[in-house]
């Protein structure tokens, strides 16, 4: 079990982080929550409330997806 799964490419493949270890180890992995989550929690925060979290935040996290994830 892990609390946030980053979704972040592996080192060895164009398997997830996660996705390797599972195969190298063969331990089934489980996340609480994901980076999908997190952006999709993001998009649909509201806007004026004190959860609107849009903006400068989730372009940030856009921009590191698109050079880190899978």
């Amino acid at each position: 079990m892990i609390a946030f799964d980053r979704q972040e490419r592996g080192k060895e493949s164009e398997l997830s982080a996660v996705q390797e270890f599972q195969k190298n180890y063969g331990i089934p992995v489980q996340a609480v929550a994901t980076f999908e989550d997190l952006i999709d929690l993001l998009k649909n925060s509201t806007a004026g409330s004190k959860y609107d979290l849009r903006g400068d935040i989730l372009e940030k996290i856009l921009a590191y997806q698109k050079e880190y994830g899978v």
